[in-house]
């Protein structure tokens, strides 16, 4: 292995130990807390981080794969006890060597939880559609539209008849994006899967019974 590759694996194995250790603390946390019920109203606000690492070349040159910034705002609904239905409205801030973006995302989620417990398990997909502006450091501007799915784990644990965490670590993504440059008027198409080991939400839950 080159140096660069060797100091990328070390510190991408601290960083899951990181994460795998934060997990563990966020569920011990909440092992006497009360569970959730059907029938409730939340709304919910989360900031998510999407790392996108850095990649050595054959070189020996280090790129900046950049990082993803999103704050989101969800309204929902406990069907039952453990299905939730609702929607995001989200606000998307992405940098990486090539320039920046930010994009305005809105659609739904469902999530599924484990049946009991004060800390409970879930897992939660999302679809929506999105738009937004790029500014690159070369070349033109341009314009996009997106629409994106994704699949996330996460644990929610309530703390109060009214309050609870939220927090998840990683998921699964499918984009499908269409850009245009603002100069050209060239459109591109770009579509992909991709799983994303360093995505981190954590955010606050207000929940309001009925």
């Amino acid at each position: 292995e080159e140096p660069g590759e060797v100091v990328l694996n070390i510190q991408l194995k601290k960083q899951i130990m990181k994460k795998i250790l934060f997990f563990g603390l966020f569920l011990c946390l909440g092992m006497t807390l009360k569970a959730q019920y059907g029938g409730e109203m939340t709304i919910g606000a989360r900031l998510n981080y999407t790392g996108g690492g850095k990649l050595v070349t054959y070189d020996g040159k280090i790129v900046n794969l950049g990082y993803t910034i999103k704050g989101i705002v969800s309204p929902g609904y406990f069907v039952t006890n453990n299905i939730a239905l609702g929607a995001d409205l989200a606000y998307e801030y992405m940098m990486d060597d090539e320039g920046h973006q930010y994009t305005l995302e809105t659609g739904g989620f469902f999530r599924l939880y484990a049946p009991r417990g004060g800390v409970r398990l879930y897992l939660q997909g999302t679809s929506g559609y999105g738009w937004g502006k790029s500014f690159l450091k070369k070349g033109h501007d341009g314009k996009h539209e997106l629409w994106v799915s994704t699949l996330k784990p996460g644990l929610w644990a309530r703390l109060k008849e009214y309050l609870a965490l939220d927090i998840s670590l990683m998921s699964l993504e499918y984009k499908e994006v269409y850009m245009r440059d603002k100069v050209s008027n060239k459109r591109v198409t770009d579509s992909r899967w991709r799983y994303n080991w360093l995505d981190i939400s954590f955010g606050v839950v207000f929940i309001i019974g009925l």
